[in-house]
């Protein structure tokens, strides 16, 4: 398996999935997986679709008990430790999450302090801080008060993260961040997630679909096929004309990024469509 380098502070928190097997009922989904979070970084898991991908999330966030294996957070097994212990740690960012009716940002915000909140509620000078450092960093200082149904679909998702940011934790997992938004909001997105990583050294594990924002956003790469590692390591590494017609069964030409010199994906949308019908 590749190794991707780090350079974190000795604090940071480790996560690592060993000889995971993830099933529902009879059905696995995720067969002997063995992942090590790289701390401090961002990475992405892809594949096609009924792959495994959000469950193997689902398994890191501590929502689904593996058959067999363990997720380790910071040496121990995330399914015996205390939920505000892991929730001081780890915060995820499901997909398409609902909000309470009428709520303002603020107050959805100020929802990522509970895992800090003692048996009274009190808010106390530290919680504001930290929904006030969220806000700030999200840039919704000055929509704070708005409901979160009066907002745009990008701000939307920036209140959410905003959330998972004020639990201040050091891992944050998000599935499929940029699913139901256009192209803009989407890049807004992503930007705010580099400049957190980059500024906060939070370490970042994404779902995503899109194989060039994956390629532009991450320092590494897991693919998915049929519940299975397919293929790990940086985007160099893994985005390839090989990958893409192995775990998508697509054919694509794949292009250096003049801006960036990561790899860049073309789908050939004829060949591709030929495949499916045939399959």
């Amino acid at each position: 398996m590749t190794q991707i380098s780090t350079a974190v502070s000795p604090t940071a928190h480790s996560l690592w999935a060993d000889h995971i097997r993830l099933a529902y009922e009879h059905r696995t989904v995720i067969e002997d997986l063995s992942l090590d979070i790289p701390q401090g970084r961002i990475g992405a898991i892809i594949g096609a679709n009924g792959c495994g991908k959000s469950t193997l999330l689902k398994a890191l966030a501590r929502l689904l008990r593996p058959a067999s294996g363990s997720v380790l957070l910071d040496g121990k097994a995330i399914n015996t430790m205390p939920t505000k212990q892991v929730a001081r740690i780890l915060g995820l960012l499901p997909q398409s999450p609902i909000a309470p009716e009428g709520i303002t940002i603020a107050d959805l915000v100020a929802r990522g302090r509970h895992p800090y909140q003692k048996l009274t509620g009190s808010f106390t000078e530290a919680d504001e801080l930290a929904v006030a450092h969220a806000l700030e960093v999200t840039g919704l200082a000055d929509l704070a008060e708005r409901p979160i149904d009066e907002v745009s679909g990008g701000q939307r998702q920036r209140a959410w993260i905003a959330l998972a940011l004020a639990q201040q934790t050091d891992i944050l997992l998000l599935d499929e961040p940029t699913t139901y938004l256009d192209i803009a909001y989407q890049i807004e997105v992503l930007d705010l997630l580099s400049e957190l990583n980059a500024r906060e050294g939070t370490t970042i594990v994404m779902v995503l679909h899109d194989l060039n924002q994956a390629a532009r956003y991450t320092d590494w790469i897991l693919a998915l096929k049929d519940g299975e590692q397919a293929y790990y390591g940086t985007p160099a590494e893994v985005i390839s004309e090989r990958m893409v017609a192995d775990v998508f069964n697509t054919e694509a030409r794949i292009v250096t990024d003049p801006d960036t010199g990561l790899p860049f994906m073309i789908p050939d949308a004829r060949h591709s469509l030929a495949r499916h019908r045939s399959a």
